[in-house]
């Protein structure tokens, strides 16, 4: 555990800039960043070291970033405020 802790603490910056850049929103890039290494961790050991840590993990950060803005945007469409919770009045017969 202590392994991945230094991990952590060597790329978090760079996996929190990438999710701040595409998602403009610092609580989001928090959010993206702890799901990005939780992601890394459950993955670690598909990782092939062909490629540098830092780039498997950018693009982890990135997917991870794509799929949290499609998500929002899912959400955004499917707010309150263009569905209704309650049924329309039936119309009387």
């Amino acid at each position: 555990m202590s392994s991945f802790k230094e991990l952590f603490d060597e790329y978090s910056s760079l996996v929190f800039n990438v999710a701040l850049r595409m998602l403009q929103n610092k609580e989001d890039a928090e959010d993206v960043t702890q799901d990005t290494f939780l992601q890394a961790h459950v993955s670690i050991k598909n990782f092939r070291s062909e490629s540098q840590l830092s780039t498997w993990l950018y693009r982890i950060a990135v997917n991870t970033s794509l799929n949290f803005q499609r998500k929002m945007k899912r959400a955004r469409f499917l707010s309150p405020n263009f569905v209704s919770s309650e049924p329309e009045d039936a119309a009387e017969v």
